[in-house]
């Protein structure tokens, strides 16, 4: 499905390496934004957690994207979006934005790569969207950091397996687990699956 329908706003997917699916969607759903609120989205492949959380009354969406074709088309969704003034994408790898921005944000977003020493998918858009050879998570977590405002909110999508090892390196960072949400798939969905939604704030 190169177009994904919601009720305010379509998603195209046809360059992107993640497309739209039921973890993410819950994600940005659920998404701590208050109203107001500088959000960054890291990784924001077709941007739909931008979009989503523009939404929820995100005063301004920073999206930043590594590959060219899924930031190109997050751009295009954000323009054919009812939020595009509130939409800002940004074609980058997020440790020379961190490096170079001067801004904070209030929260930040990301359903970063969660494969580590996984088989890997032959197509290359998808084993850059879904493999942490290119953002490790010390790397995600530390650019956070430096991002986040004094009271800001890092909140991420992950699989069960990570979220110690996560918790341990946010504490390098000065982050701390401040809520955890975990998501349990059913077996009948191609076998069962479990995420966890962690936000973090800075200690």
């Amino acid at each position: 499905m190169s177009v994904f329908r919601f009720q305010q706003f379509s998603v195209q997917q046809g360059q992107s390496g993640m497309k739209v699916c039921t973890d993410a969607t819950l994600f940005g759903a659920m998404a701590p934004v208050v109203g107001g609120e500088k959000v960054l989205d890291i990784g924001t492949g077709t941007g739909l957690l931008a979009l989503m959380a523009a939404q929820l009354g995100a005063g301004s969406v920073t999206a930043v994207e590594l590959n060219r074709e899924a930031y190109e088309e997050a751009c295009s969704n954000f323009r054919n979006s009812p939020w595009n003034v509130h939409l800002q994408a940004v074609h980058a790898d997020i440790r020379k934005y961190a490096a170079t921005c001067n801004e904070s944000f209030d929260l930040i977003i990301s359903n970063p790569p969660f494969f580590q020493r996984h088989s890997k998918s032959s197509d290359d858009l998808r084993k850059l969207a879904r493999h942490t050879d290119e953002l490790a998570y010390p790397e995600l977590l530390a650019c956070a950091a430096k991002l986040l405002s004094d009271d800001g909110r890092l909140y991420l999508l992950l699989p069960v397996m990570v979220v110690a090892q996560i918790r341990e390196e946010a504490g390098k960072s000065g982050l701390f687990l401040s809520r955890r949400i975990n998501l349990k798939g059913y077996a009948r969905n191609r076998g069962p699956r479990w995420r966890r939604c962690c936000s973090a704030a800075p200690n």
